[in-house]
């Protein structure tokens, strides 16, 4: 398996820690525990060399802006988007793939947090609206947004007996 990624999952933990508003103690709690998740996922990512890191950090970056876009990750790279996709093409990468995995490790964290709704998540991995979220989701996973939230929701209670937790 390929190493971890750091910087990578540094990135997506402050994005996720500047993204999500803190309303209370248990709300800098669940942070927190996005953060670290954020890191497990990421370490998943395949690492590249310098300029698919360089490219998977503009993107995540970008994306929080909302203009993840070929051209504004080149710019903010200091190349133009046709060099930026030769050079990515050479290396075996191209840039809607590594769009892709960026965008999908974020929506998998964001969908794992009952309070933010799937429009919203949508939103903010930058879809104009949800059924092309949905669909890109789809594509990227096999299951669409809500079956996903579902099935990590029944997989976070496995632990916990039918009729709760006992005291």
């Amino acid at each position: 398996m390929p190493e971890p990624d750091f910087e990578t999952g540094q990135r997506v933990r402050d994005e996720l820690r500047l993204g999500l508003q803190v309303d209370d103690v248990g709300g800098l709690a669940r942070q927190h525990e996005i953060a670290a998740h954020a890191d497990l996922l990421l370490q998943k990512l395949p690492r590249g060399p310098d300029l698919v890191e360089r490219t998977r950090r503009a993107i995540g970056e970008r994306l929080r802006g909302g203009d993840s876009s070929l051209e504004g990750v080149a710019r903010e790279l200091g190349t133009s988007a046709r060099s930026l996709q030769r050079h990515l093409n050479q290396l075996g990468y191209s840039y809607n793939s590594l769009a892709d995995e960026v965008r999908a490790a974020t929506a998998k964290l964001y969908l794992e947090q009952p309070d933010i709704a799937i429009a919203e998540v949508a939103y903010l991995l930058g879809f104009a609206d949800p059924s092309t979220f949905n669909r890109a989701f789809k594509r990227w996973t096999g299951e669409t947004p809500a079956r996903a939230r579902t099935a990590h929701r029944g997989s976070a209670g496995e632990g916990v007996p039918s009729g709760g937790p006992r005291g």
